[in-house]
């Protein structure tokens, strides 16, 4: 468990750096920016953007693509009548 001098550094720090930096990675290290100095023991939290791009709705849902063929050709436009009997408009 942390010390009190600890957890009162964490807060200060936390309280001073509330900034975000995008950086590089150069021979496994990373690359603050110019003027952007941290002390010894500081911690700091890396996130790491996922590089994939997410898959599109059409791809998501591929295999329900087509399925239903027998619906009625209304169905949009009428389907409060087909869910809840509702009068055709």
């Amino acid at each position: 468990m942390p010390d009190a001098q600890t957890l009162a550094f964490s807060a200060a720090m936390s309280d001073q750096c509330r900034m975000t930096w995008t950086v590089k990675v150069a021979n496994g290290a990373i690359q603050l920016p110019p003027g952007v100095q941290l002390p010894d023991g500081a911690e700091v939290r890396l996130t790491i953007p996922d590089t994939q791009k997410p898959p599109s709705f059409a791809e998501r849902y591929a295999a329900y693509i087509g399925v239903a063929g027998d619906l009625p050709e209304d169905l949009a436009a009428n389907l409060d009548h087909y869910v809840h009997g509702h009068p055709k408009k």
